[in-house]
């Protein structure tokens, strides 16, 4: 990532423009890699499509792209991961050992990026036993022993000598305990993040609580009461609506077919594994509400999966074209106020 960003700054200086007009570009890229891995898990092209538009016009990561030197480690470690799935899931279709030693070595580079793809260690070996043919223990196995690997030598490097570092260990500005609240509750501050963006959860967060007594809430006018809503309302917020997604995801797919089950749980385990991860951001202190938006990039990737697979299991044609568009109006809406 370093290296990457001193090459970008050795052509283009201090000059903003071909950084944004490059960092569209590899947002670009990355929904076109998206597409190509939706085109491997489902047959026919509409439905690729439909989940390659959520996660391309999705507001809530806005930032992943406008942040021009955030995006270089996030675009990149992005491009790398979906690189890894799509060979993974050549590599189940043909059974070619070359590709699986492929998938994990975009699997590294995506990790010496930005560790955002780090759930991906467990992500693979479950793919392999939900859509793979031949349920062997070998490749998860291996895998797995890459990753005991991985995270071995990844512990060892807080140990090692470091002549000069602006970051804080998680460790050091958070108590174990808060440690553990962040990691058990980012998956499902992930889920409605993902979907609904922060700016929105919070204006909301704060209706609730305007309606709320100050025996409660504290007096309006005082920090103690932004603590309040951005603490404990906009956690019930963030508990309530991904308790209403989980509940209407296992409701459709109980009626789907099998691949889409399979799909949903594909999705919905890429948000699993790869949210708890932000947890470990150093510097951040106390029970956290708030996942930055350059963090969701990867994690609304699986959120594309699973609002895909719900939208499709509706019945009527017109309501899922007109929930579609509802949402495409609104991301495009919250983006722009966003931007």
């Amino acid at each position: 990532n370093t290296l990457t960003i001193h090459f970008f700054f050795s052509i283009f200086d201090l000059n903003y423009l071909p950084y944004a007009i490059t960092s569209i570009f590899l947002h670009l890229v990355n929904v076109a890699l998206l597409f190509l891995l939706a085109k491997k898990i489902f047959k026919g092209i509409v439905l690729p499509l439909i989940v390659t538009t959520i996660f391309g016009i999705s507001a809530s990561i806005y930032q992943a792209t406008t942040w021009v030197l955030a995006d270089i480690g996030v675009h990149f470690a992005t491009m790398f991961a979906l690189l890894c799935l799509i060979t993974f899931f050549e590599f189940l279709n043909s059974r070619k050992q070359t590709l699986f030693w492929i998938s994990i070595l975009f699997l590294i580079i995506s990790l010496f990026y930005k560790e955002i793809a780090i759930g991906l260690f467990i992500l693979l070996p479950i793919s392999y036993f939900l859509f793979g043919s031949n349920k062997t223990k070998k490749y998860p196995s291996i895998i797995l022993g890459i990753c005991v690997i991985y995270l071995l030598i990844r512990v060892a490097m807080i140990f090692l000598p470091q002549s000069y570092t602006r970051d804080v260990l998680a460790t050091k500005s958070q108590s174990h305990q808060e440690l553990a609240y962040n990691f058990l509750t980012y998956p499902f501050i992930a889920i409605s993040q993902s979907i609904i963006p922060t700016s929105s959860l919070l204006g909301l967060s704060y209706f609730i609580g305007s309606s709320l007594p100050e025996e409660i809430t504290g007096d309006k006018d005082t920090t103690a009461y932004g603590q309040f809503v951005e603490k404990r309302v906009l956690m019930f917020v963030i508990i309530f609506i991904s308790f209403i997604v989980i509940e209407i995801s296992i409701y459709f797919l109980r009626r789907s077919g099998n691949n889409f089950k399979k799909v949903s749980a594909f999705g919905l385990f890429l948000i699993l594994l790869n949210s708890p991860i932000f947890a470990l951001a150093p510097e951040r202190t106390g029970k956290i509400t708030i996942i930055d938006s350059r963090n969701l990039y990867f994690i609304v990737i699986g959120t594309s999966f699973l609002l895909g697979c719900i939208l499709w299991s509706l019945k009527s044609t017109v309501f899922k074209a007109g929930l579609m568009f509802i949402f495409l109006a609104l991301n495009a809406y919250w983006l722009n106020m966003q931007i």
